[in-house]
Formats: C-alpha cells, structure tokens, sequence
C-alpha cells in the first residue's frame, strides 16, 4: 500500500468507530443526571424503580409478575444488574438503564443472586446456592468461577478493583470479610458477635458502611477499610436503618429505614450522619438504594458481548 492511501485508510477507520460508538449509544444511554435505584414492592410485587437524588421522577423500570430485585449500576450508568425470579428459580440479568433489552445471564437450578459489577465493568460478582459461596463471570455471563464455598453474601468490589467485601455467618454472628478477588486471604473486618451486614465502599476506598445491630436496633455504621475506627451514624430508636450505598463524591449516604408505620422508606444523610432526608413516601416497602452520578462515571462500552474499557468520563473513584 503506498503511503499516500494511509490518510485516507485512518479516515475510513475513524468513521467506522464513530458509527459504532453513535449505534451502541442508540442502544443504552446512562442516566443524565444523578440517579438512586432502589426496589419496591408498590405494584403488589418487587420491581426495580429509579429516582432522581431528590425523590422526583420515581419510574418503574421491571413492571414483571416476578420478584425483581437486588438491583445494581455498571460502573457506566448504561446497565442495571439484577436478580429475578421470572424463571422459577432467582437468575442474574441485566437490562438497559432505561429498563429496555433484558436478557439473562446466569441459567442454573440454584438461586444465583445480588449482583455487583467491577470497576472496570468487565466482571459480575454474585452469591449462588450452586456451592453456597461467592462467584464472579464476565459481563456476558461467561467464565463462571467460584472464589470461596461457604456461607457468604452481598459481594461489592473496592474501588480499585483489587478486593471484594462480603457478609459470612462463617463466625459467631454475622460479620463483615474481605478478600483478594482471587478468593484468597479472607479477613474479618467487624469480629463481633453481633450481627453486621450490607458492607458498601467509600468511592476512596478507605470506609466501609454497613449495618448492624451492636446498638439492639438496626443502625448505619462506617469503619476504616481495615476494619478500624467504627462509628455509629444513625440512632432511630427501635425503626431500622439498613442497606447503605455510598454517593459517588463520597460526601452522602443513602439507605432505607422504618418510618413511622413500619414501613421501608428511602433516606439520604450526610456522610457523618447529619442532615437526614426522607426521599420516597409511600404505602409499601422501598429498600435497598444504589446511587449514580454520571459526572463520576466510567467510560465503559460493550462491544457485542465483550466489554471494552474506553477510559474515565469525569472524576476518578
């Protein structure tokens, strides 16, 4: 090839990514604005709902007879993890942050469930009855590895990437482990006979939230990473707090507590505590929150099944 067709060979390459990244951008856009998913049971049964931070503009995105649930973001926007039970038994999907393009990704006769993706976007870590442990698969559903059997739940990775923290009955109680993403060196972060759960990261990495019942009520905690430095952020007297999930800036935390009729509801706080917000308002129980921000989004893009990383948008966890 003569050295004069390369211009016009990059511009024929150029033009090809760009109407492959204009046709995958057709198909799932991310929120633009921040966002807090979180699950309801308003419609008789267990659908997936967004919100904006301030409790406007709530959309169920499932609207299926099944129980869906355990909702969580690619580290995009552009995709939801969950778990369903639409096939009899509960199975991982993902759809479209908009609800449209469900399609399953694990098939098996034991419950798979709550999903949490990576950082980079490229793996899927989940809890499965299969071997009563913690597994991880790409995004497509493919390469399904065990990291360790024994009892353990509700994986979230660190935002590096380089650990996955869990809840195990493994000790007396219920506490709080980490351990490489290999399966290996499992620490007890929270070593209390009392029960803990939920562990959500800081986006810098160096908090855990979570939640427990050291006080006799379910309340919100953060500790250091390493498991240090516990402090108590909610006191509800006897109404539980549950289920944290860190802002992507790092500076709120949303969660779910009893309100006065014991009922679930949505709430956001201060990251020390403070200013506490009721965000949904409602008959039926609304739980388990999960925050977006796209100004704190990965960049990250499925090309067919593959997932390609294509950088950071903003920010950087």
């Amino acid at each position: 090839m003569q050295l004069k067709n390369y211009p016009r060979l990059l511009l024929f390459c150029l033009t090809l990514l760009s109407v492959f990244i204009m046709s995958f951008n057709a198909q799932a856009q991310a929120p633009e604005k921040a966002q807090i998913l979180f699950q309801s049971i308003r419609d008789g049964n267990w659908e997936i709902y967004t919100m904006n931070i301030d409790g406007s503009d709530q959309r169920n995105l499932t609207n299926n007879p099944a129980k869906d649930t355990s909702q969580s973001w690619s580290p995009d926007g552009k995709f939801i993890a969950f778990q369903s039970d639409r096939t009899g038994n509960y199975e991982i999907y993902i759809m479209n942050a908009d609800g449209k393009n469900i399609r399953r990704l694990t098939d098996d006769p034991a419950n798979d469930r709550s999903p949490c993706w990576s950082p980079d976007g490229k793996m899927i870590a989940f809890t499965s009855d299969r071997d009563e442990g913690i597994f991880i698969m790409d995004v497509n559903g493919k390469n399904i590895r065990g990291l360790m059997n024994g009892p353990g739940g509700g994986p979230v990775w660190s935002p590096d990437g380089k650990k996955i923290a869990f809840s195990s009955l493994r000790d007396f109680g219920c506490n709080i482990y980490v351990m490489d993403i290999d399966g290996k060196n499992i620490r007890n972060l929270t070593d209390n006979i009392i029960d803990n759960y939920g562990p959500s990261w800081s986006p810098d990495g160096k908090k855990i939230a979570f939640y427990s019942t050291r006080s006799g009520n379910f309340e919100i905690y953060t500790m250091d990473a390493d498991g240090g430095n516990v402090r108590q952020l909610t006191d509800n007297l006897g109404k539980w707090s549950m289920n944290p999930s860190w802002s992507p800036d790092g500076q709120y935390i949303a969660f779910d507590r009893m309100n006065e009729n014991n009922i679930d509801e949505i709430f956001i706080m201060d990251k020390n505590g403070g200013n506490i917000t009721r965000l949904t308002y409602n008959q039926a129980d609304d739980n388990y929150p999960k925050w977006f921000d796209p100004a704190f989004a990965y960049s990250v893009s499925f090309a067919g099944k593959q997932a390609v990383t294509w950088g950071y948008i903003k920010g950087q966890y």
